[in-house]
């Protein structure tokens, strides 16, 4: 607003939102402009300043520390440093991709282990994996897949010591190669007999040849709803479930059990099986009453998407009213003609609500309230 005469005025210079008249009034900038310390918006920042995507702002390089030029980066959500000054004029980078400045008497020297090196023009102190930084040039490429490494002589390229998981070295260490499928640790490479340790996530059947298994698959010796194992075949334990199960028992031992009556319906961690359902031997069973997918909604318990919902009324992840033959229940809409929809209710008003006379004994209505229906075993189930 111009507050000279009290008129509302579009904003100038590529603001989105400015408080006056002029360039160097913004408070955001439309979208590919960036707000610089002027408040005024551009599409490049200056030289020692990166375009920060998340904030739409022109942000200092020196956020890491000694860094005087550097770019975004999308993978990171953050900056990365391309050159250093001062006494910490290496550029480190991590196995996350994030970036640091050193001095040069903290990377790795000459025949040396470690899990990084030095370039030859001696300004970046580069993973051991790393096989693109200015690979062209003799004594800067890396080994795909090395954790540690060493350079003998300035001008040749490192030599591994060790891999990667899933990996062996070759004779020389001028290779990393493939262990075989989900094994972490073998004596020699593409031999799954020679496997003696499997990827997070897995664990060794023992046969002809050995196998790296998910620790969740049944079928083949698994602990049921297991993310994470220890052991072999025989003497397996489960040391984390997966989503929608709950853990009890020792953490090192742990028992997985379903939460929700379909591990993936609800959208993973993102999702909540907060709905409560009384069968009728008493048992409890756990249904959608979220779903993390925005574009599904709880359909009898399940996320399901548009084709499903019908003319029930439901958004991101939520319903808020149901159709006829239908009922509001802990944020999804149930049919009264199916289970689990039947267990709570036997008729819907055309305002897809389950009154009271209708509801199963094992389930009550709030008074003035007669969208939420409750379980008297589940004091929490509101919609």
């Amino acid at each position: 607003m111009d507050n000279a005469d009290r008129t509302c005025k579009p904003c100038q210079g590529n603001c989105a939102i400015c408080t006056g008249a002029g360039a160097t009034k913004c408070e955001t900038c439309k979208v590919g402009y960036y707000l610089k310390s002027d408040k005024s918006c551009s599409n490049t920042c200056d030289g020692n300043q990166y375009p920060d995507k998340q904030s739409g702002e022109c942000k200092a390089c020196s956020e890491i520390a000694d860094c005087t030029k550097c770019a975004y980066s999308d993978n990171l959500g953050g900056p990365i440093c391309s050159t250093c000054d001062g006494s910490n004029n290496l550029v480190k980078t991590a196995i996350d991709g994030t970036t640091t400045c050193i001095a040069e008497a903290q990377c790795a020297a000459l025949n040396t282990d470690g899990t990084h090196f030095l370039n030859q023009a001696k300004n970046k102190c580069l993973l051991c994996s790393d096989i693109t930084i200015d690979a062209n040039t003799a004594g800067n490429k890396g080994v795909e897949h090395c954790k540690t490494c060493q350079k003998a002589a300035d001008g040749t390229n490192p030599t591994c010591s060790a891999c990667q998981d899933g990996y062996i070295k070759n004779t020389d260490g001028s290779a990393c190669e493939f262990c075989g499928s989900n094994c972490a640790t073998c004596t020699t490479a593409s031999d799954m007999s020679t496997c003696s340790k499997c990827l997070p996530g897995y664990f060794l059947k023992t046969g002809s040849p050995n196998e790296c298994v998910l620790c969740g698959d049944t079928a083949k010796g698994g602990i049921d709803g297991c993310a994470e194992c220890s052991g072999t075949t025989g003497s397996l334990k489960c040391t984390k479930c997966k989503p929608n199960y709950n853990p009890s028992g020792e953490e090192t031992n742990l028992t997985c059990t379903k939460v929700c009556e379909d591990e993936t319906a609800c959208g993973g961690t993102a999702g909540s099986c907060g709905a409560i359902v009384v069968d009728d031997d008493g048992s409890m069973k756990h249904y959608c009453s979220y779903c993390g997918e925005s574009t599904k909604f709880p359909i009898d318990g399940i996320c399901k998407g548009d084709s499903a919902k019908g003319s029930n009324t439901c958004d991101k992840g939520v319903c808020t009213s149901c159709t006829i033959g239908y009922f509001l229940y802990m944020g999804g809409c149930y049919s009264v003609s199916k289970e689990p929809g039947n267990l709570m209710c036997s008729k819907a008003t055309t305002a897809g609500v389950c009154d009271t006379p209708n509801a199963n004994s094992r389930y009550f209505a709030v008074p003035g309230q007669q969208t939420m229906t409750r379980t008297c075993r589940n004091p929490l189930s509101v919609l």
